[in-house]
Order: C-alpha cells, then structure tokens, then sequence
C-alpha cells in the first residue's frame, strides 16, 4: 500500500497483485477566508498632487524651423499652449548608399526621423507674467559612409525659454542643428 500527495488532495491507493479495486478517497478544500472592511474612518484621505498650472495659459501660433547646416529639415506652425504640447514627427524610409550590405543575419532598414515637441507650462507659484516654454528638437539619419551602412546617427537639443516678447529666437545645438522661433 502507498500513499500519494497530489494538489493538496490524499490519494489512496490499494494495489495488489490480485488485481484487487483501487478506493480512491479525496478531502475537500478549506474555504478561502473572509475579510471584513473596517470602518470609514479607518481609511486614508486621497493623495493630493501639486501639477503644473497649465489650463490657464493662451494657445499662442509659433513659426518653427529646423534646420541642419543650410538645410531646411521642417518648417511650420505649431499651436502651443493649453495642456498638451504641440509636436510634429516624421519617418520617412530612405535609400542606403550603393554597396551598402546589411550585417549577416539582419535586415536592413534606413530611416530619417524629424521630431519637434514644443510645450508651455506655469508653476503654481507663477500665477502671471510669461510662460515658461520647453522645446525638444530631434534628427536621426542613417551613416553617410557606405562602409558603415548599419546603425543611425543623432543629434538633438532640449531646451527650455521664456518669449516675452515677439523677437525671433534661434537656439543652436550640437552637429549644426538649429531651431528659429518666431511669430507667423
């Protein structure tokens, strides 16, 4: 006679060589337990989070180029203001250079990507006076050199300002991109 443990029930089993029945007996689970919620008072108040006051700031039309070197990457009006930034994001495929061939075992895919967020914002504390805006300009390519057709190469810039008056404002970064700001 043996005994077997298998998910918590008892198996019993009676083998002899007479070919005898097998009785097999099982217990039942315990039920799950029960819990009582304690009383109202018992419970913890809310958090209360202290967020940017952004509702309360003027959608304002901003021209907004980027450029790397002499060239234009994108050009245009962004709304920014209320409580979502204003953002622009492009993909584009293009083509690798001649004799470009991908490493063994891998595809090969060549993108450029453009990506402008601009946002403003206000801290609780700052009731009046001017926004403070930030702008996040990004530019991915692929190599130029044929030999190293695989990978991309970036350059970007974060940056954050304050426009108090209608001047047009160009903000350089790294590799010789740029960003001008400017009414439309």
């Amino acid at each position: 006679m043996r005994a077997v443990m298998f998910c918590g029930a008892s198996l019993l089993m009676m083998a002899q060589a007479n070919a005898q029945p097998t009785v097999v007996s099982t217990t039942s689970p315990l039920p799950p337990p029960v819990f009582r919620a304690e009383s109202a008072t018992a419970r913890a108040a809310p958090p209360v989070f202290s967020a940017m006051q952004e509702s309360d700031i003027p959608v304002r039309p901003m021209q907004v180029m980027m450029r790397l070197g002499q060239r234009t990457l994108w050009n245009g009006v962004l709304n920014v203001g209320g409580r979502a930034p204003a953002r622009v994001s492009l993909s584009e495929a293009v083509e690798q250079g001649a004799g470009c061939e991908p490493l063994r075992g891998y595809g090969s895919s060549a993108n450029r990507q453009i990506e402008i967020s601009l946002s403003a914002s206000r801290s609780p504390r700052q009731r009046d006076g001017f926004p403070i805006y930030s702008l996040t300009a990004r530019y991915v390519r692929p190599p130029e050199n044929s030999a190293q057709c695989d990978g991309s190469r970036t350059v970007a810039m974060d940056q954050r300002f304050m426009w108090e008056s209608n001047d047009t404002l160009t903000f350089s970064g790294d590799g010789g991109l740029s960003v001008t700001i400017s009414r439309p």
